[in-house]
């Protein structure tokens, strides 16, 4: 006989079990057969469940994760992705409110809610070369994830990924733009495309991109050496924009003036040490280079042209 309470029954008991085991989370689908469906619609009707999602039950009690209940739905059909593959990928916190995103087949008919959004690829398949398993989820890889990821996140925020991805030897830039090719809808493609292309080109930090794109470009411009090495004394140094003809390298700092004191007689030192080699070392800010980007090239034309007089 069906059971007056969820309190109660010795069915509910064994419901109550299966949701803490699961973390208070569980699928229709994985409950085991001694859990009959009417003893979890009873619980949402006694208010100690919620559905959060098509076949997809929490306690009532619990904060939702976007990302336990998309995994939870997905339930072997596709992967985590987009934003929500960096977070997996350790390279991206999320914001409280921010929803999951799941990626899969399109035959298998999954549908949005509000705690996920799902997107379906032709070619996606639940392994590799699409999909791998991190910390015991299916996550599509890197370069995907970081790719898909570029509509969602701000201009900054997304080149910021890139470059950590790069930095920290996750993936390199042919690895990225190979998956570009292969995702021809990304939206903002092209200025994704001029991204990956000074990325190849050597640029490693926004302001050498910023400065690239608005500043040390146009009428009169030499061609520039990224990150050119220079070695003084023993020391290795990456000169951001190099003139080379003129020997001048131009620096762009992440503020007025590094924010340390070890880190500003860290660059004064380091300043010294290209003079010795005959190097002029000029300083543009963030705030110049997005405030004053006219200006600043005019800047860097008379320097140059100061440079070439006898």
């Amino acid at each position: 006989m069906q059971p007056h309470s969820f309190e109660h029954s010795q069915v509910d008991r064994r419901l109550r079990a299966a949701l803490a085991q699961a973390d208070g989370l569980i699928a229709l689908s994985r409950l085991s057969d001694d859990i009959p469906r009417w003893a979890v619609h009873n619980a949402v009707r006694a208010g100690t469940l919620k559905r959060v999602a098509p076949g997809v039950y929490a306690d009532a009690a619990q904060l939702i994760n976007p990302l336990r209940v998309a995994t939870c739905y997905a339930d072997g059909r596709g992967a985590l992705s987009h934003t929500s593959a960096l977070m997996i990928w350790g390279l991206r916190i999320a914001d409280a409110d921010e929803v999951a995103h799941l990626t899969t087949s399109r035959r298998h008919r999954l549908s949005s809610c509000q705690w996920f959004v799902i997107h379906t690829r032709t070619d996606f398949e639940l392994g590799p070369p699409t999909a791998v398993v991190r910390d015991g989820r299916w996550v599509t890889t890197i370069e995907s994830a970081l790719i898909e990821s570029w509509p969602f996140v701000a201009d900054a925020e997304g080149i910021g990924l890139l470059l950590r991805s790069l930095t920290e030897r996750r993936t390199t830039t042919e690895r990225l733009t190979a998956e570009l090719a292969r995702l021809p809808h990304v939206e903002g493609r092209a200025r994704l495309a001029a991204v990956l292309d000074r990325l190849t080109r050597g640029c490693r930090s926004y302001l050498e991109i910023l400065g690239l794109d608005h500043v040390f470009v146009g009428p009169g411009m030499p061609v520039f050496i990224r990150q050119f090495p220079v070695t003084v004394d023993g020391g290795r140094y990456y000169l951001d924009v190099f003139a080379e003809p003129e020997r001048v390298a131009f620096e762009l700092d992440g503020a007025a003036w590094h924010g340390s004191r070890q880190q500003r007689e860290a660059d004064l030192r380091r300043d010294a040490a290209l003079a010795t080699q005959g190097i002029m070392v000029v300083r543009f800010t963030y705030r110049r280079l997005t405030t004053e980007p006219e200006r600043v090239r005019r800047e860097v034309l008379m320097i140059l042209e100061s440079r070439r007089s006898p």
